[in-house]
């Protein structure tokens, strides 16, 4: 194809799809002021031999992207069946760890468990223990 492939040193950085994109551009305007028939057969050519090309790279690209994407879906699949497996487990880690801290038995630093406002999940001020400020008769006395 002609000057298609040469473009000099500034290609590097610009994806091969984007840069025949805009040779496409240039050898459709080519084209329009073309009048010969031959000449005009010959860019037509190479216009569709480019966009044969662009369509590949594209192609290429979804076929790595879907693959990406597969990959990632099996790997939630065998993590969401491991939970499904461990269920009874998980759910009795976090029991423990939400009574712990109700209780007063967690770590004591005041970061509140992920996702929580405060450790116990129990609003400010229900109790002594929690560190609320509530009108609990054990701290006051």
């Amino acid at each position: 194809m002609m000057g298609m492939g040469s473009s000099g040193a500034s290609s590097a950085s610009v994806p091969e799809d984007e840069h025949l994109e805009t040779w496409v551009s240039r050898a459709l305007a080519d084209y329009a002021q073309t009048e010969d028939v031959n000449g005009r057969k010959k860019q037509r050519e190479q216009i569709a031999a480019a966009l044969n090309r662009i369509f590949d790279i594209r192609q290429e690209r979804r076929m790595e992207e879907l693959e990406t994407l597969e990959q990632r879906v099996q790997k939630l699949r065998v993590t969401l069946e491991t939970r499904e497996k461990l269920k009874s487990e998980i759910l009795k880690n976090r029991l423990d760890y939400l009574i712990r801290e109700v209780d007063g038995l967690g770590w004591g630093d005041g970061i509140p468990a992920p996702g929580r406002s405060a450790p116990t999940g129990i609003g400010p001020g229900k109790g002594a223990r929690s560190g609320g400020t509530g009108t609990s008769s054990s701290g006051s006395r």
